[in-house]
């Protein structure tokens, strides 16, 4: 049986605290680089390495909108 997830990453940074909630919409409104020591896709990671830790099948789509 197949599992369908779909992950958003709109706000990049996170919501909390409040410094990440405010890189997270500096990064939508404006360009902010991606700065991997501040969160950037913190969450995204811990979900990615669960799938590889549990030897889950996934296939990404990175899709680049917005530019």
């Amino acid at each position: 049986m197949a599992l369908i997830i779909r992950i958003d990453v709109d706000r990049p940074y996170g919501k909390q605290p409040i410094l990440r909630h405010m890189l997270s919409r500096l990064s939508s409104d404006f360009y902010f680089p991606k700065i991997e020591t501040l969160g950037y896709l913190k969450e995204l990671r811990i979900i990615l390495q669960m799938l590889n830790d549990r030897k889950a099948r996934a296939y990404i789509n990175y899709l680049k909108t917005g530019l």
